[in-house]
């Protein structure tokens, strides 16, 4: 009876010492990598076997709360009405079997469980090595790797954890067992932070210069672009593979829905990629259902107009002035034939002393003068010195500088200046051509929104836009796209005749770029990790740079230096001429009608 009352009394003992051993254990995990003052714990439980494993839970419960001592914040997972403002990061899982883990495991969703955050899970029962190996591979199938095991083996209380990416072993259960609480730092280290090789999915389509599709000689597609260039710097920096997939049908960005979502959009939410690369812009909606990662890269959304309409020979010769000067010019000959109609209805000694004796028409004297030509009848008196200054300032200032001007406007190829502003561009009949994704940047406008055309899908419709309105230039319809479009354009085709497309200054809206990961993936933090080392560096704008021509100020033909006129430069000239000769011939015609009617002679 003594003999069987002192195995009682050692084996309680024995099971206190486990159950504080493992108390222990959580506890210093918890203490050492569990302390957010923004993130507290979330504990779950789960029990299959009974009240007496309900009890034991309980009991460990209370020690690993006392060995916290109030230092960590825990949050016991029960029904909230309050909707959850960001998904929890820091779980504790208390279970007693695999079947209870499963209870637990079928209960996640990405909108309530970060699956990149940490695990912890405390098996309260007797596990076995087969059992640790299947929890592996169920959190395995949702990308959770963060994760720490505690449970007592062969009455030892153990810590096991996994690696996904091992040397010649990838998306798989590499089980590593942790030393004891006492002799680790960090239970929770970066398990991304080499891919030792493995191959990685990226979704992407070629929109140029951010993304180009490429072929090497094996026939392997492989991406190009500034954003090929970053993930070529993510590939190099940790070690992976990558295997480039299209959207089918030329889909390209899509539509982001919770259901039925179309083009890359689609191929990331449906973990059909890894991650997708090609000038994604962040949005909410994309958001709700992908998890982004930092931004890389931020752009302005612009407005391609089309040049100016030319101006004509005739519009050349107005040019050379600006309308200020035309207006003061115009001012001037209006008052000067007010004074002449005035002048003329005054006595004989006030003509004379205005216009001088022998003058017959003053108009024509005005005309002559403001051409700069000899007159037939010289004025006298004190008018004569006054016209002799205005003939001074048109001849040798006013029509010096016009003959200038005009030498270089009517050697240029102008145009009128385009579209500055959405204003502007509302103003003509022009058509917004856009992506389909594009629209949502025009709901605000519905009279735009009715002006909107969306692109064909084509490989890369965006550059194959630009080039049509190069050779359509006569077309005032218009196209929005990334300010990196148009310099990538221009960079190409700018020495072409016709080859530059211009932007319009306002911008419809700030662009801001990232990659775009599913919901589950593991790979985030250690991309967005190197991602701020490459634009801490600068490496990002370096690569850019490359790709645009970031000068939109249009270089005028026949800047460089001057050329001799041709007859086509001096078109406006012979138009003006035949105008004046035609003048000319009907107030001939007027002077010979006015032999037979005497009122018009004074008049002619």
């Amino acid at each position: 009876m003594h003999l069987l009352l002192f195995i009682f009394v050692l084996t309680i003992s024995s099971l206190e010492a486990q159950g504080t051993d493992l108390a222990d254990a959580v506890a210093g995990i918890l203490l050492k990598n569990y302390q957010d003052p923004f993130a507290p714990a979330l504990l779950s439980q789960a029990f299959v076997s009974g009240k007496n494993s309900r009890i034991k839970q309980d009991d460990l419960l209370n020690s690993i709360i006392c060995a916290l001592d109030g230092k960590i914040a825990i949050r016991f997972n029960v029904p909230s009405r309050n909707p959850l403002r960001r998904p929890w990061t820091h779980h504790v899982w208390l279970v007693d079997s695999y079947e209870a883990f499963g209870s637990l495991y079928h209960a996640l969703d990405v909108d309530s469980y970060d699956y990149s955050g940490r695990y912890l899970i405390v098996h309260s029962g007797n596990p076995k090595r087969a059992e640790l190996l299947q929890i592996f591979k169920d959190l395995l199938k949702q990308q959770i790797v963060n994760v720490v095991f505690v449970g007592v083996f062969e009455g030892e209380v153990e810590l096991w954890t996994y690696v996904p990416f091992a040397p010649g072993s990838c998306f798989a259960v590499n089980l590593i067992m942790l030393p004891d609480e006492h002799w680790i730092d960090d239970f929770y280290p970066d398990k991304t932070s080499t891919l030792h090789g493995c191959g990685l999915k990226v979704g992407a389509f070629e929109t140029r210069p951010y993304t180009f599709l490429e072929y090497l000689p094996s026939q392997e597609m492989v991406l190009g672009g500034f954003e090929g260039d970053l993930l070529k710097a993510l590939r190099q920096k940790l070690n992976f593979k990558v295997t480039v997939l299209v959207p089918p049908g030329n889909a390209q960005w899509g539509y982001a829905f919770k259901k039925n979502s179309t083009g890359l959009i689609k191929m990331i939410q449906e973990e059909e990629v890894d991650f997708g690369i090609a000038c994604l812009g962040v949005s909410t909606a994309r958001n709700e259902i992908l998890k982004p990662g930092d931004v890389h890269y931020t752009t302005a959304l612009v407005i391609s107009v089309p040049p100016g309409r030319p101006y004509t020979s005739f519009e050349k010769l107005f040019r050379p002035f600006r309308l200020v000067v035309w207006m003061a010019l115009a001012s001037i000959l209006v008052v000067a034939l007010i004074t002449i109609a005035v002048v003329h209805r005054m006595s004989h000694q006030v003509k004379y002393f205005v216009f001088g004796r022998g003058v017959g028409s003053a108009v024509v004297n005005l005309y002559l003068s403001f051409f700069g030509m000899a007159l037939h009848v010289v004025p006298s008196g004190t008018f004569a010195r006054t016209l002799l200054c205005l003939w001074i300032l048109h001849t040798f200032i006013m029509r010096t500088l016009y003959q200038g001007s005009s030498f270089k406007y009517l050697q240029l190829s102008l145009t009128r200046p385009p579209s500055r502003t959405l204003n502007d561009v509302d103003a003509t009949d022009a058509l917004y051509h856009v992506i389909d994704v594009g629209a949502r940047y025009y709901e605000a406008f519905p009279e735009r929104t009715k002006r909107l055309r969306f692109l064909p899908p084509v490989k890369d419709n965006l550059a194959a836009r630009l080039m049509w309105m190069t050779q359509h230039q006569d077309s005032p319809d218009v196209m929005m796209s990334g300010l990196d479009h148009v310099a990538y354009h221009n960079r190409q085709y700018r020495r072409r005749p016709g080859g530059f497309v211009r932007i319009a200054k306002e911008s419809i809206a700030v662009f801001t770029i990232t990659i775009y990961y599913p919901k589950k993936s593991t790979l985030t933090r250690q991309f967005n990790r190197q991602i701020r080392r490459f634009l801490a560096a600068g490496l990002m704008d370096y690569w850019v740079q490359r790709y645009g021509d970031y000068d939109f100020t249009e270089q005028i033909d026949g800047s460089a230096g001057p050329k001799p006129l041709s007859l086509g430069h001096l078109v406006g000239t012979f138009e003006l001429c035949g105008v004046m000769m035609i003048v000319s011939i009907l107030v001939f015609l007027g002077e010979l009608a006015s032999v037979k009617r005497l009122s018009w002679q004074k008049w002619l």
